[in-house]
């Protein structure tokens, strides 16, 4: 596919601007969210391709390609058991592709996380993308990160799309942001505003200035509307504080093909990897 037919594709002019591609991909987005296929017969996938080659950050990376051909090649013995391809279980999370009960979500998760175990290598720098936030692929983000941030050298991107209209696929993502939320040691949150405000009323994140102190100068009145008074049944009567920083305008989240109506970044409690996790933050907000 080439940049004339990716345009097509997306229903635009061959002369777009990055704006006018930018704006479509969020009118497509919330069309897909009702329907598998349009009435040209593209699926999510496909504009997503198209969006990234309009957009000239069409990904190619030789390492992954290979890493996929030695997958096919030899799967794990947990996927050739089950006759189940080890590519696509890794995927079902991002794409919409299967239909399956819920049975069949839990099992993929649980063989996904006992290959995880056996080939472990441990994230430097964790970030869970929650609410009605879609990314199709986390792994050119991850390789973006990797480029951008001396330091970080195995970035783990998590995408929890809320927006599903399937019910297996919102219980399976319900589920796993329920997890993600208890015990899932995320370093960094980009979340929607509806997150952002359910997690911060319960005491879920830190206060921007606590972790970040003097290294950003921030102008705290940009963002009044994300302050927010902690609500805990613990007889402390808790000040106003910002918790998190609008950051819907980041190049590097539209570079990284991230989609949806507005973005907050804040840091979790449960975060180990707060240097680079406070590298990231400046990635995004400059």
């Amino acid at each position: 596919m080439d940049r004339k037919e990716a345009l097509k594709v997306l229903g635009l002019k061959e002369d777009a601007t990055i704006d006018e591609i930018d704006k479509r991909m969020n009118i497509l987005y919330r069309k897909f969210r009702n329907i598998e296929k349009d009435e040209n017969g593209h699926t999510l996938e496909d504009i997503d391709k198209a969006y990234r080659i309009a957009r000239g950050i069409a990904y190619h990376d030789p390492e992954t390609e290979l890493r996929k051909k030695k997958m096919r090649e030899n799967p794990s013995f947990i996927f050739r058991l089950l006759k189940v391809d080890e590519e696509k279980a890794r995927n079902f999370i991002y794409y919409h592709k299967w239909h399956a009960l819920i049975g069949l979500i839990v099992l993929v998760v649980l063989i996904s996380f006992i290959v995880s175990i056996a080939t472990k290598v441990e994230p430097d720098l964790k970030i869970l993308v929650a609410g009605d936030i879609f990314i199709a692929d986390p792994t050119p983000v991850e390789n973006l990160i990797s480029d951008e941030l001396e330091n970080v050298t195995e970035p783990l991107v998590q995408n929890v799309f809320l927006g599903a209209t399937d019910p297996q696929m919102q219980m399976g993502m319900q589920m796993k942001y329920v997890a993600e939320l208890a015990q899932g040691e995320n370093d960094i949150f980009i979340v929607d505003e509806d997150r952002y405000f359910e997690i911060a009323v319960q005491g879920g994140f830190k206060p921007i200035t606590q972790v970040i102190g003097n290294e950003v100068q921030l102008d705290l009145d940009e963002h009044s509307d994300l302050l927010v008074k902690i609500e805990l049944n613990d007889g402390v009567d808790y000040e106003p504080e910002l918790y998190g920083i609008d950051v819907t305008g980041s190049s590097f989240l539209k570079e990284a093909g991230i989609v949806g109506d507005r973005f907050i970044i804040a840091f979790p409690h449960s975060g180990t990897n707060i240097e680079n996790a406070v590298e990231f933050f400046k990635l995004v907000i400059k």
